[in-house]
């Protein structure tokens, strides 16, 4: 069975799954086993994307800008 992934609709158009897969992996590992799925990590993400953009928080937008700079960049 094919994951979303690896699924042909999205082979060549979707990105980012390596993110998403890193960020599963740190929840898991912090947590001391599988908690969540990915599809719960893309649904934060986009609930803390929306409500940056819609209140115009310039600068909600920027500490998520440098969480993830530091988050990546230092581990």
């Amino acid at each position: 069975m094919d994951s979303e992934k690896n699924a042909n609709p999205n082979r060549n158009s979707a990105r980012g799954f390596e993110v998403v897969d890193e960020i599963k992996e740190a929840v898991d590992k912090a947590c001391g086993r599988p908690v969540v799925s990915c599809a719960d990590i893309l649904a934060v993400a986009a609930r803390d994307s929306v409500v940056a953009v819609s209140n115009n928080n310039i600068i909600t937008i920027f500490y998520i800008l440098i969480y993830i700079y530091f988050y990546f960049i230092l581990n």
